[in-house]
């Protein structure tokens, strides 16, 4: 049985070793503020993936959603804490993922589980200038940018469409093959004014 188990593990960290890495440079351009990007993947992606232990936020701060551009694994339960001296009232009509909060004051907190793949536009029913977006994925293979980078680890080998995401008019794809233990440099330019 522990021959067996050690087998599992040592056949495990052999299948993550040859794995591939994506990863590059995301470059908004444009005057608007809004610098998160999600790049994910989109292809034979088919598998069991768990939600994180710990829940993402949608942190409500100086009136504005941060981030506001998110993406989660499907299941996966979004908080949406209120650290602004205001009431605020997150929602959204989209259909993979509808939810309404209600107004909630300073320093509450709110959370709605994503239990549908899709794109969650929200939105505050108190301050209409507030946006965000939450891309619902059936898979793990996705990174946000940090510092204008991203790297998305652990990828099999195979055939995708890399998609940088930093509104629904703006989205830039490009293909990639990826052989085993490769890693690949792929850079995206975006152009932010498409986002309202």
């Amino acid at each position: 049985m522990r021959i067996t188990a050690w087998a599992l593990v040592l056949l495990n960290c052999a299948s993550m070793a040859i794995a591939g890495t994506i990863s590059g440079q995301v470059t908004v351009l444009g005057e608007n503020e809004q610098t998160d990007v999600v790049v994910y993947l989109e292809g034979d992606l088919e598998g069991q993936y768990q939600p994180p232990m710990k829940n993402p936020e949608i942190l409500q701060r100086d009136q504005v959603f941060s981030p506001a551009t998110l993406a989660v694994l499907k299941g996966t339960t979004v908080e949406f804490p209120n650290d602004d001296d205001v009431f605020h009232n997150a929602f959204s009509f989209s259909p993979s993922n509808p939810f309404d909060f209600g107004p909630y004051g300073p320093g509450k907190d709110q959370r709605v589980q994503m239990k549908t793949v899709g794109l969650v536009e929200v939105f505050c029913d108190v301050h209409e200038h507030m946006y965000s977006y939450i891309l619902v994925l059936d898979h793990v293979y996705f990174a946000m940018t940090n510092k204008n980078r991203y790297s998305i680890p652990n990828i099999p080998e195979g055939q995708y469409t890399v998609k940088a995401f930093l509104s629904p008019d703006v989205v830039v794809s490009k293909k990639v093959a990826l052989k085993q233990g490769e890693t690949i440099n792929l850079d995206f330019s975006l152009n932010a004014g498409g986002v309202h």
